[in-house]
């Protein structure tokens, strides 16, 4: 992928995780051409690769839309970032290299204070997890990571809320070098969080069932 294509690449995904584009709507190739200066050829290959990720969905005519996970996709996508997270994150705590790492996220954060909160979070997730897992465990996680925050449950709105503060939490603790046993007990609060969210759109989902049949 060329130059051109990353910077497409990442102007697409600002544009989901900050809001600008829905998920189910559509993208305009000629209207993110025309906001980059840039031909419509590196958007649509950006576009070919975020599709690859299901980021996105594109069809035969080359149109193409935000993707908008089913709930099983979305409570898919919750297990694989909690149980691939959580294992970045204890690996993490076992490098000897540590604090070497540490500056390299912390060259990261940086700029945080002109990031999306959410963009941020993604950025400092996804460098833990490419730091602590294999190439497919990476795959599958920043896969999820993508899936997630494209749509979260719609019916756990407090305890998601919950969730993304414990992530942005560990997140800090990482960056700021933080104690360990706190780090610990706060992937355990997120692990918790992430199954009382699933067994809560469960039972949201059975009780649609019984009264669709009632």
């Amino acid at each position: 992928m060329d130059a051109k294509s990353v910077v497409a690449r990442a102007y697409i995904r600002q544009l989901v995780l900050t809001g600008g584009l829905a998920a189910g709507s559509g993208i305009d190739v000629t209207e993110i051409a025309r906001a980059l200066n840039i031909s419509a050829v590196p958007v649509r290959e950006a576009l070919i690769r975020l599709a690859e990720r299901r980021f996105i969905r594109g069809d035969a005519r080359q149109t193409y839309h935000v993707h908008k996970p089913l709930q099983r996709e979305q409570l898919d996508a919750l297990m694989w970032a909690r149980s691939l997270f959580q294992k970045a994150v204890e690996k993490f705590l076992l490098r000897e290299d540590r604090e070497f790492l540490i500056a390299s996220i912390q060259m990261a954060a940086a700029g945080k204070d002109e990031l999306h909160p959410s963009i941020f979070c993604f950025r400092i997730a996804d460098a833990i997890g490419k730091f602590s897992l294999s190439d497919i465990e990476y795959l599958l996680f920043s896969i999820a990571l993508d899936n997630l925050l494209l749509t979260p449950p719609n019916e756990c709105d407090a305890e998601y809320t919950d969730l993304k503060a414990t992530v942005r939490r560990i997140i800090e603790l990482i960056v700021s070098a933080g104690d360990i046993e706190e780090i610990s007990n706060q992937v355990h609060r997120m692990s918790s969080t992430v199954e009382r969210i699933i067994s809560l759109a469960h039972t949201q989902s059975a009780a649609e069932r019984l009264f669709k049949e009632s």
